[in-house]
């Protein structure tokens, strides 16, 4: 059998030959009389964002990682370290090194920890800087210019291999030696100390770090005390006249999913290896990432941002790792190091599958598969022979208590419904796929597990009702019959049902489930709409939507008839309306996908330009605020935001809700054009969709599992033709089902479009490149 060591090596070269092997193209539909005159590379540079000036700012700087290795550039900040403000830092980390850090009373064991950064000073005094991140070879590039010459950077992540690449090419008396690595304070987090300074922060600290050079290759390594651990930051460099190539990674002990790796033999094999070969492999792998599917809409600030977190989302989730948590491969300083599930993770998890990337999603799946003993041990030991649950924040480990009877406020421990809400998750996974397997062994059980929670909570009274407990309402107030969960156990109990009677399972619960959803408590509701629970209402500003799941994303509670509308719109409009200051971005990225919900493109498009007011905010030290960069930080890092905004702006361009497909469902009427490529629906679907002058043009459907199909478009259903010709049944004037064939495509048409072609629109309301910093907008040191 082959060691740990030789496995990477065959695995180095396979995925070196794999890469070399592939080949960029442009997109294509599936049909022979479709195409796309998008050229992608051209595409993507105009969505990059671009900086005329580096400040000293975590999230504005560039940024690179590729799932477990990343890396934030910026200026040295005057009072940080020495406060040399010629200086470059790289702030490097790894996704999944932890210590024993405990943080409750928030839930977890384990933290996150701080690595370092590498410094580079140039020789002489910077006099003019620029940078940008080239998306489409997901790189870092940077000139520098000084009072002794130039340099020029170009950084990355690798793509394939846990190892970041730093080429520095000097021109004049500039010089390229000054690059070193620094380490980070090492320890457990006692107390923040001062914002965004992490040096401040006060710890329970490791013992001092070892150093040693082997074969030129510097590796350094500290012991992580309490879990026995330990990682090793290796460095090591090649030069050829004025080039230097420096490559360094992080190994770590104790990987939660990653292989296992030596770092001084990582190291070894780059600088055996050609540079070249090195890039190729990196920048295939992206080119291919990009084909995934495409969105273009005519709104530059919106575009850009878009597409950098598809960018975002290459960098930090892959289907072979952990799960991310709030900051992915990058650190930024903060008391929020972990995973948390009353929110955080399933907007994480949301856009993947409609932007058809469900490789992204598999570690969600796959870490609630493999801990589910743990998810077992997080309820009460009289629950356990047939639930499971799980707390407000975990480690990688899945550990955090639930506990119904919690008597401490503020009640932490009885938010009863982040299980069945990540099972939320999982589900629309199956949903995207189809696959049946995967439904009956791993999503049904898990499913059931955590709705015989509710079940042995809820109890029956003399209205023939079955109520729920006191629980909590996520960082808002605690309350019984709450509308969190509420919304969660009606729809697990509506997905159980549904899926025994797919999968033709006579499950002995079938009944119980069926009595208890006819006979479920009513949401409650007052004269403003939604109530958090029975007697809470909603009285002060909340940036949680916990009380409005019904509406959105579970969909249990429609627009079917015009009350029910008029309920949903007041109940919005009251939590968006309050007056205070708890609000955060992803409250207005969840009130367009809402209103999108609504198919209100309109209210939508208002609530995406909301989103942004956290952008370029006076200080850097407001909060909430967008950086340059687009990442998102409260108190801290927070990823799953931008992804929010990705995923309501995809539905906003299609949906697949409640069986029906629907084509450009909200569009604003600022929007005449938009086009997307392979969005993904339930069903597994994939669709492409033109629209011109406020009107579909065409739309393609492609099934990857077979079945038929309901669309709803703004193209008269009498009017459609279709290629290849189908049978087509009229369910409304503007619906109609289909069925499709495995593997199958069909373009649907209205008479006189003859080209079925799709370009990007040009952005009328600004010029491109909108995101990075730049001189008229620097933030303040």
């Amino acid at each position: 059998m082959c060691s740990s060591q030789q496995k990477l090596g065959l695995v180095f070269k396979s995925n070196l030959l794999a890469g070399l092997a592939l080949v960029s193209c442009l997109f294509c539909f599936p049909q022979k009389n479709s195409r796309s005159s998008i050229n992608l590379k051209n595409y993507l540079a105009q969505q990059d964002p671009l900086w005329d000036t580096l400040n000293s700012y975590f999230y504005d700087g560039p940024m690179t990682g590729n799932g477990l290795l990343g890396t934030v550039l910026h200026r040295m900040h005057k009072n940080r370290f020495d406060g040399d403000t010629n200086k470059f830092l790289f702030e490097i980390n790894r996704s999944d090194i932890t210590d024993s850090c405990s943080r409750r009373p928030e839930g977890y064991y384990r933290s996150r920890m701080q690595i370092g950064r590498f410094e580079f000073k140039p020789a002489g005094k910077v006099l003019k800087t620029t940078w940008r991140i080239n998306l489409w070879d997901a790189e870092i590039i940077g000139k520098i210019i000084t009072d002794k010459g130039n340099v020029v950077i170009r950084h990355y992540s690798h793509a394939v291999l846990p190892v970041m690449v730093t080429v520095i090419e000097t021109g004049g008396d500039e010089s390229a030696k000054n690059f070193r690595f620094i380490p980070d304070i090492s320890g457990c987090l006692l107390d923040l100390g001062a914002l965004d300074f992490q040096e401040k922060g006060k710890y329970d600290l490791n013992p001092p770090a070892t150093h040693q050079t082997v074969k030129n290759i510097l590796l350094h390594q500290q012991l992580l005390k309490y879990s026995n651990s330990y990682f090793v930051v290796g460095s090591a460099s090649k030069r050829k006249t004025n080039i230097t190539t420096y490559y360094t990674t992080i190994e770590y002990a104790n990987p939660v999913k990653a292989p296992y790796f030596k770092a001084k033999d990582i190291l070894s094999k780059c600088l055996a290896e050609k540079a070249v070969h090195l890039l190729a492999m990196h920048r295939n792998w992206w080119h291919s990432f990009y084909q995934k599917s495409f969105v273009d809409v005519p709104d530059t600030r919106i575009n850009n941002y878009y597409w950098i977190q598809q960018y975002t989302t290459g960098s930090s989730m892959r289907s072979n790792l952990q799960m991310m948590d709030l900051m992915g491969p990058w650190y930024a300083h903060t008391v929020w190091q972990g995973i948390w599930w009353n929110l955080n993770t399933q907007l994480m998890y949301g856009h993947l599958l409609s932007s058809n990337n469900l490789e992204g999603a598999v570690p969600l799946g796959t870490a609630l598969d493999e801990h589910q003993d743990a998810l077992i041990q997080n309820v009460p030991a009289k629950y356990r022979s047939n639930s499971a649950g799980i707390g407000r924040a975990t480690s990688f480990d899945m550990l955090s208590q639930v506990n119904p009877d919690d008597s401490v406020a503020p009640f932490y421990n009885r938010e009863t419904g982040n299980l069945t809400w990540a099972m939320h998750n999982y589900y629309q996974y199956y949903r995207y796929s189809m696959n049946d397997s995967l439904l009956l062994n791993k999503i049904y059980p898990l499913l059931k597990r955590s709705i015989n929670l509710y079940i042995h909570l809820s109890f029956k009274t003399a209205d023939n009702k079955y109520h729920l407990p006191v629980t909590m309402s996520p960082e808002y107030k605690a309350a019984a019959d709450c509308n969190y969960d509420l919304s969660l156990f009606r729809w697990g109990l509506q997905t159980l049902i549904t899926s025994a009677i797919r999968l033709k399972l006579n499950d002995p619960l079938l009944n119980q489930w069926k009595e208890i959803l006819a006979h479920l408590a009513d949401y409650p509701v007052n004269e403003s709409g939604f109530m958090i629970g029975k007697e809470v209402a909603l009285e002060t500003a909340h940036r949680h939507f916990s009380h409005l799941m019904m509406i959105y994303p579970l969909g249990t509670f429609t627009a079917s008839t015009k009350a029910n509308e008029a309920l949903i719109r007041k109940s919005i409009s009251h939590w968006a309306n309050l007056s205070g200051s708890d609000r955060s971005a992803w409250s207005y990225s969840w009130a367009a996908g809402a209103y999108a919900y609504l198919q209100d493109g309109n209210e939508a498009y208002k609530n995406l330009q909301s989103y942004f007011k956290y952008a370029r905010r006076k200080n850097y030290y407001d909060l909430p605020g967008i950086g340059d960069n687009t990442m998102y930080r409260e108190v801290g890092m927070c990823a799953e935001t931008p992804f929010s905004f990705v995923k309501s702006l995809n539905e906003m361009l299609l949906q697949s809700h409640n069986g029906i497909i629907k084509i450009f469902p909200a569009i604003p009427d600022v929007w005449p054009e938009a086009s997307f490529i392979n969005l993904r629906t339930e069903g597994a679907f994939l669709i492409s969709a033109l629209r011109k002058n406020g009107q579909t043009n065409f739309f393609s459907v492609k099934s990857l599992a077979g079945g038929q199909c309901i669309i709803q478009s703004d193209m008269a259903v009498d009017s459609l033709l279709a290629s290849p010709v189908v049978k087509i049944n009229k369910l409304s004037p503007f619906t109609f089902s289909v069925n499709i064939d495995k593997a199958h495509s069909v373009i649907f048409y209205q008479k006189g479009v003859i080209i079925f072609s799709i370009k990007n629109s040009v952005a009328k309301n600004k010029t491109q490149n909108y995101w990075g910093t730049k001189m008229n907008t620097l933030t303040n040191d």
